[in-house]
């Protein structure tokens, strides 16, 4: 039977005015390197408060070896 491992990435949105914006600069170099280290990406979770995206949370699982 596998066995998985899991690991969270929190994003919160950047103000700037009226809009809003993730910070995402770094998110695909980091998500690249986590790829190269197993991990896979399984689910996004949107936070919202009234309408508006509060925090994003990325879940990721790589198989326990």
């Amino acid at each position: 039977m596998q066995k998985f491992e899991y690991k969270t990435i929190k994003m919160k949105p950047k103000r700037s005015g009226f809009s809003q914006k993730l910070e995402d600069e770094n998110l695909v170099e980091e998500m690249n390197i986590l790829g190269e280290k197993g991990w896979e990406l399984v689910t996004s979770i949107d936070n919202k408060i009234g309408g508006s995206s509060v925090s994003i949370v990325l879940i990721f699982k790589r198989i326990l070896e």
